[in-house]
């Protein structure tokens, strides 16, 4: 024995649909808190209302780690992330037990060994945080639907993007330059 615990992130839940879909554990301990409450439309509109916004001027980054895929997804995930998703808004749920945006300005997507492990990513993006992963943890970020509340868009998604790392670039990143710096 190696003496050493490592908490579960991720696993698999029944939605409303049923559905199994992916779940961080702070987005389940999240909805387990306000299914205890009586209103959850309210709790929806408290935490949009909390929910730390995109800001267009933040500085680029670049980020890697895998996108997992809900098993319900029967898609090309590529092609589908590449033709519908960049340049978009995408959502992440924080230690701080917040919600917090940033924008996907591109992303670089290779072929996995193994799909079990899901698709290897580098991506540029363009956030106020820093989103090194602390205590071990990846970071879990997801697309932030215009048309539904936040709750609604982590319930609904696809696939989500597991943030492994913040790469640190010492030249200025640009669109044009970001994928030649790594």
């Amino acid at each position: 024995m190696c003496g050493c615990e490592q908490e579960m992130q991720y696993a698999l839940m029944q939605n409303a649909e049923n559905r199994m879909m992916i779940i961080d554990a702070l987005e389940y301990e999240l909805l387990d808190s306000l299914l205890e409450g009586n209103d959850i439309q309210k709790a929806s509109s408290i935490i949009d209302k909390e929910k730390f916004i995109y800001n267009e001027e933040a500085p680029l980054k670049v980020v890697s780690g895998v996108i997992n895929i809900n098993p319900y997804f029967k898609e090309n995930i590529k092609d589908h992330i590449i033709k519908n998703f960049q340049k978009r808004l995408f959502t992440t749920y924080l230690e701080d037990r917040h919600f917090h945006d940033f924008g996907l300005v591109d992303i670089e997507i290779f072929d996995s060994t193994d799909n079990k492990e899901g698709y290897p990513f580098n991506a540029l993006i363009c956030s106020e945080f820093n989103l090194n992963p602390e205590s071990g943890r990846s970071i879990t970020a997801f697309v932030s639907y215009g048309n539904l509340s936040t709750l609604e868009s982590m319930l609904n998604r696809d696939f989500i993007l597991s943030i492994q790392e913040q790469k640190h670039c010492n030249e200025n990143l640009s669109e044009d330059n970001w994928k030649m710096l790594l």
